[in-house]
């Protein structure tokens, strides 16, 4: 995958991670090598939507629908079926956040959300 393939004309195209940028392997995503991991670190800019501490949200580079975007934890969590009850509250705010965007986003009569 190329790298300029993050990069969008004419949108919100700018680093995720902001002035946070960090390698201290005691932030949750430090360890985190996957594209999202870059992403987070601000390696790799994106189309934001949306973030806050706990999540970000971004319009997915290469969209399988009119409307496609990705919210991702801030945290690493690298499957789902290593989450924890202590991960219940973020899990629930990646749900609502999915939901907050997609009516900003107009989708009004429905959308689908993948868990993966």
């Amino acid at each position: 995958m190329r790298l300029n393939q993050f990069f969008r004309p004419h949108t919100n195209t700018r680093s995720l991670y902001g002035t946070r940028q960090t390698t201290d392997s005691s932030y949750p995503s430090a360890t985190n090598q996957t594209i999202f991991g870059k992403l987070l670190k601000g390696q790799i800019a994106a189309d934001i939507l949306y973030e806050d501490d706990d999540c970000i949200a971004f319009r997915d580079i290469e969209p399988v629908a009119p409307t496609h975007f990705l919210v991702i934890p801030r945290k690493y969590i690298p499957q789902l079926s290593l989450t924890t009850k202590d991960d219940s509250k973020l899990l629930g705010h990646l749900l609502h956040i999915a939901q907050e965007i997609a009516k900003k986003e107009g989708l009004d009569n429905g959308f689908r959300i993948g868990i993966l």
